[in-house]
């Protein structure tokens, strides 16, 4: 199977969370993100995260697992920065 054609990627690292990694795979349906989110947001829940999902059009279901236990989300960013078909959003630690 293509990476084009891939509808499932369980755990990836965020440094993997790209925009080059999120063009090759556009018909991604599930996706889980493990590992150290706080590289990913600013101190305002600005993320370059959501900039990159915004790629994923068929994005339904959205993992968050955080292993930094210093790091503390304290907002989500903006709605509009989801992709539209999100139905299902996860957020661990």
């Amino acid at each position: 199977m293509s990476s084009s054609n891939l509808r499932t990627l369980s755990t990836i690292s965020p440094e993997s969370c790209t925009k080059e990694v999120f063009d090759r795979t556009p018909k991604l349906k599930k996706l889980g993100i493990r590992g150290k989110l706080a590289g990913l947001f600013n101190a305002r829940g600005e993320s370059s995260l959501f900039d990159s999902l915004s790629r994923l059009q068929e994005l339904e279901n959205l993992k968050l697992l955080n292993s930094d236990q210093t790091f503390e989300l304290q907002q989500l960013p903006s709605p509009t920065k989801f992709p539209r078909r999100l139905k299902k959003l996860t957020l661990l630690n």
